[in-house]
């Protein structure tokens, strides 16, 4: 007769433990908008933007929440300004993706009990520019592969996972800014 009121209390207690709900731990990250970078004026007549074609954007891990299709859009739009010249520069994504990989733990006591997974993100974008004169025909061209890799482990927060995310997308595209001004202001001379 004692065990049955002890038992009733002590899953109440267990039952409360569960049900208690742990504090958020920050608010929404910020949007990606570019706006700390400085609008380049090309000495173009006209940049046109191929359109992401849904065969080269592939399908995006569940777990990744940053929107990098939407972003490169957002990245180039705010870039870089036309201010005239004899030339058009078509700017194409030709393959735009988030792979996802879970890897076993590097401690070897934790991967001989499959506990301590990483998650692996990989972000990859190849971006074709291309400058073509109207007026004597000549077209240059260059391609460029950017690539990275965010690994996060299994114990972290979904805040923890969204922070390291978005930190990897702007590190992957600060790579692309720098590839970008390189061919187009060292290759191209705009």
């Amino acid at each position: 007769m004692f065990y049955r009121p002890m038992m009733l209390l002590f899953s109440m207690l267990i039952l409360t433990a569960c049900t208690s709900m742990p504090s958020p731990e920050g608010k929404p990250f910020a949007h990606m908008t570019f706006g700390h970078l400085s609008t380049v004026p090309l000495q173009v007549n006209e940049i046109i933007r191929e359109p992401i074609a849904p065969d080269i954007y592939s399908i995006v891990p569940e777990g990744f929440t940053v929107p990098i299709d939407d972003l490169t859009a957002v990245y180039l739009d705010h870039r870089f300004k036309a201010i005239g010249g004899p030339e058009v520069l078509n700017v194409t994504i030709e393959q735009l993706g988030v792979t996802y990989d879970e890897k076993t733990s590097e401690n070897a006591v934790a991967a001989f009990f499959n506990v301590a997974k990483i998650e692996s993100y990989d972000i990859h974008l190849a971006m074709d520019l291309t400058l073509t004169n109207k007026e004597s025909g000549a077209v240059r061209g260059r391609k460029f592969t950017v690539r990275r890799v965010i690994n996060i482990t299994e114990h972290a927060s979904i805040a923890d996972r969204e922070k390291r995310q978005l930190e990897g997308v702007e590190a992957m595209f600060a790579d692309v800014d720098q590839a970008v001004l390189d061919i187009l202001q060292n290759q191209f001379g705009l």
